[in-house]
């Protein structure tokens, strides 16, 4: 399977309200998105995007990158991550497989380099770039920088605090917390189908590591 070559021929004009955009089978005119009209005018096409999304999910852990192989023959983006990682958590549902959770192939350095995080020394936090410590990944959608549940856990917390995470979602804090606080291995995690399972995967490298 693989991305329809047909959506190379669509085409956009305007942006976000005002947003045009052609239907590849029909090549009638939407207003704003395809999504609707695809799972009403041709939901054989949809059900194969929606397969080719979780394909591409499994490779890349990433709905950015599933974002941007669905695109014009201009590189104009056709669909939302938000659109994307909701039909994923349909398939989820519908299916009750979960998404393949893809290691971090190498991990170079489990503590921060002097260069990726220190101590903020004031209420001005500036973090050029993002940490690339341990088994942190800038895959999920929304994360933050590992340097700022770092900051956090040490600031607020002493050792043998319980740290406790009611998203998980990439396991960005427990990577913060790995080493700072010895008794707090435990989180509690309100997980999603997409999320939950990729901050445990994230724990389960840390603990093989």
């Amino acid at each position: 399977m693989a991305v329809d070559p047909r959506i190379r021929e669509i085409r956009i004009e305007g942006h976000r309200a005002t947003r045009k955009i052609s239907c590849p089978y029909c090549t009638t005119i939407q207003n704003v998105t395809l999504v609707g009209h695809l799972k009403r005018k041709h939901p054989g096409e949809w059900e194969a995007w929606s397969k080719e999304f979780f394909r591409l999910y499994n490779e890349t852990n990433d709905p950015k990158r599933v974002m941007r192989a669905f695109t014009t023959g201009n590189g104009e983006l056709i669909l939302s991550w938000t659109a994307i990682e909701n039909e994923i958590r349909k398939r989820i549902s519908l299916t009750q497989i979960l998404p393949i959770f893809n290691p971090k192939p190498r991990i170079s350095h489990w503590e921060p380099k002097p260069e990726e995080y220190e101590r903020f020394p004031t209420t001005v936090w500036d973090i050029p770039w993002r940490g690339t410590w341990g088994v942190h990944q800038p895959t999920y959608r929304g994360n933050w920088a590992p340097q700022v549940p770092r900051a956090l856990i040490e600031m607020y917390t002493q050792p043998g605090d319980l740290v406790a995470d009611p998203f998980v979602g990439g396991g960005t804090t427990l990577i913060g917390n790995r080493g700072k606080r010895p008794g707090s291995g435990e989180l509690t995690a309100a997980r999603s189908a997409v999320s939950g399972d990729r901050g445990l995967g994230r724990v389960r490298q840390i603990e093989s590591g």
